[in-house]
């Protein structure tokens, strides 16, 4: 069972969010800047955010720091939100406010699996752009 926008809200205990979501903004950002499907990004429910992007979330909003979830995630080493995002079309080149894309969060962090996954979608973008 899908969990609904309420229960995602419950999960992540942000209540701010529960009040603003009433107005239909699920892109709603608090004081940092950053969206629910941020907090997912970083707390690693593929379930909800697919959910989120189902329901038309932003998929590459920049919140805190200017990152978007693919580099939250990323950070994190989220691996099956990065995925999810991938899938659902997120900017791999985006860069946060430092300059740091997803690829370089998941290379700082030694994750290789995330490292891998990147470095394809960067040699296939390559490929197509050569020719």
């Amino acid at each position: 069972m899908k969990p609904s926008i309420s229960s995602i809200f419950e999960n992540h205990k942000i209540d701010s969010y529960s009040k603003d979501w009433s107005s239909k903004n699920i892109d709603f950002q608090q004081n940092d800047n950053d969206a629910i499907i941020h907090w997912v990004a970083r707390n690693g429910n593929s379930t909800e955010m697919r959910v989120l992007l189902e329901m038309g979330a932003s998929i590459n909003i920049k919140g805190d720091i200017g990152r978007t979830p693919l580099i939250e995630a990323s950070s994190r080493n989220q691996e099956k939100i990065v995925l999810v995002l991938l899938e659902f079309g997120a900017d791999t080149t985006e860069v946060d406010d430092y300059g740091d894309s997803a690829l370089d969060m998941a290379e700082a962090n030694n994750n290789t699996k995330i490292v891998k996954i990147l470095n394809k979608i960067k040699e296939s973008a390559s490929l197509i752009n050569s020719k």
